[in-house]
């Protein structure tokens, strides 16, 4: 069985990411659908500045699988995770946040 995984790369952008996962955990989406979901959020600061806001918004996250991957190094290597083997994958930039994301 298949499941989506909605990664979302990161670089010391604490109150962006939050928006964005809040968006996320706003959308209309059938329970059934959301149990398939996983939230990866890769955080390219060695420093983890994402950590804390992944930390917070995990508790309010319902149903919603959450992940939190520090991985300093920039760029593609983000898919080579294992956790992600099996996964249909959803990259949501920072980008997105222009957009209104209706998942």
């Amino acid at each position: 069985m298949y499941h989506i995984a909605i990664c979302i790369p990161t670089y010391r952008r604490p109150s962006m990411l939050q928006k964005l996962i809040l968006s996320i955990y706003a959308s209309r989406l059938d329970e059934d659908l959301i149990r398939k979901i996983s939230i990866v959020v890769v955080d390219n600061d060695a420093e983890q500045t994402a950590y804390n806001t992944v930390a917070n918004l995990k508790s309010e996250a319902k149903v919603f699988d959450m992940h939190y991957h520090c991985n300093p190094t920039k760029g593609p290597s983000m898919f080579a995770m294992p956790s992600l083997k099996n996964h249909c994958i959803l990259i949501l930039t920072f980008w997105h946040l222009l957009m209104t994301i209706n998942l």
